[in-house]
C-alpha cells in the first residue's frame, strides 16, 4: 500500500493506493493549529476503521501548500505510522521544464502537471477547480508553459456575503453531484437563485474562456516548435470538477494530485 496526502488550504485529502487503484480516499478539514499527536492518532484510527495495518505501507508521500502543517504531518507519519514520508519540494526532480518561477508555483499544481503529462502526454490543459481555480499548460515536450489563477466558487460566495449588507451566504450542499446548465435557469426569481445563477453560469463561462485561451497558447507553442498540431487534452480535478464535468466537457481525473505524488514517489524509489 502507498499513502498519498494532499495538504490544501481547505482540506487534507488522503488516498490509499493498492494493487493498481485508489482503494480508499477521505478528506479532513485543514486545521492549521493541529498537533503532531492529534494528526497521528487520527491517522491510526482511520487505518483501524478500515481494518488496515499501517505495517503494510510501502511508503508515504505528501504535497503541501500549507508550510506550517508540512513538518507536523511528516512527524506524525514518522511517529505513528513508522515511515518517513516523501515530501515534494522545489528540489524534487519533476521531469518537466518550467517557464514559471518555481519558487512561486504551488507544488500541488506541479503534482497535477506531472500526473497529467504521465497519463495523457501533451499538450494538456490542467484544470483544478477547488478553493482557487487554476488552469495550467503542459506542452507536447513536457514544459510547464504557465498558468492562470482565479478565485473559486466558495471564495466568491463568501466575498458576496462578507462585503454586502443583505446578501446571504450561499452554500452548495444541495446541488446535484453533476450539474447540467439546462437545469439551472439563467434568470433567478429570488436573491438566492440569482446568486446561484451568477456564480454557476458565471464561473462556467470563465473556465471555458480560460481553457480556450490556454489551449490556444499550447497550439501556438506547438506550431513554433514545428510539432504536429494536436488538439490539447483538457483534464480536470479538484472538489468542484465532478460537478462541472458534464457542463464543460472536461476529462475528469478525480485523484490527479494524489497520482502526481504517487508517480514522483515511484520514480524516486526507482520503480
Amino acid at each position: 500500500m502507498f499513502l498519498a496526502m494532499d495538504i490544501g488550504n481547505t482540506h487534507i485529502t488522503f488516498g490509499l493506493y493498492h494493487q493498481g487503484e485508489w482503494r480508499h480516499t477521505w478528506r479532513w478539514s485543514t486545521r492549521r493549529e493541529a498537533t503532531e499527536d492529534e494528526l497521528g492518532l487520527a491517522l491510526v484510527h482511520m487505518f483501524r476503521h478500515r481494518e488496515l495495518d499501517p505495517q503494510g505501507l510501502e511508503g508515504i508521500g505528501l504535497v503541501s501548500v500549507v508550510p506550517t502543517l508540512t513538518r507536523i504531518v511528516a512527524l506524525a507519519c514518522q511517529r505513528y505510522l513508522g515511515r518517513e514520508p516523501f515530501v515534494l519540494s522545489r528540489n524534487t526532480p519533476f521531469g518537466l521544464a518550467f517557464d514559471y518561477d518555481l519558487g512561486q508555483l504551488g507544488l500541488d499544481r506541479v503534482a497535477n502537471a506531472v500526473a497529467a503529462f504521465h497519463f495523457y502526454g501533451g499538450p494538456t490543459c490542467v484544470v483544478d477547480i477547488g478553493t482557487a481555480i487554476t488552469v495550467d499548460a503542459v506542452t507536447h515536450d513536457g514544459r510547464f508553459l504557465g498558468g492562470v489563477i482565479a478565485p473559486g466558487l466558495d471564495m466568491a460566495a463568501e466575498a458576496l456575503h462578507g462585503r454586502t449588507a443583505q446578501l446571504p451566504l450561499l452554500r452548495f450542499e444541495h446541488l446535484p453531484p453533476v450539474l447540467d446548465p439546462e437545469g439551472i435557469p439563467l434568470l433567478g426569481h429570488t436573491t438566492t437563485q440569482a446568486m446561484q445563477v451568477g456564480l454557476l453560469h458565471g464561473f462556467a463561462g470563465m473556465m471555458q474562456t480560460l481553457v480556450r485561451g490556454v489551449c490556444r497558447a499550447l497550439e501556438t507553442y506547438s506550431a513554433k516548435a514545428g510539432a504536429a498540431q494536436t488538439t490539447p487534452h483538457v483534464v480536470a480535478t479538484g472538489g468542484w470538477a465532478g460537478k462541472f464535468s458534464r457542463w464543460l466537457g472536461f476529462q475528469l481525473h478525480p485523484h490527479l494530485t494524489l497520482d502526481g505524488v504517487r508517480v514522483l514517489w515511484e520514480r524516486q524509489r526507482g520503480t
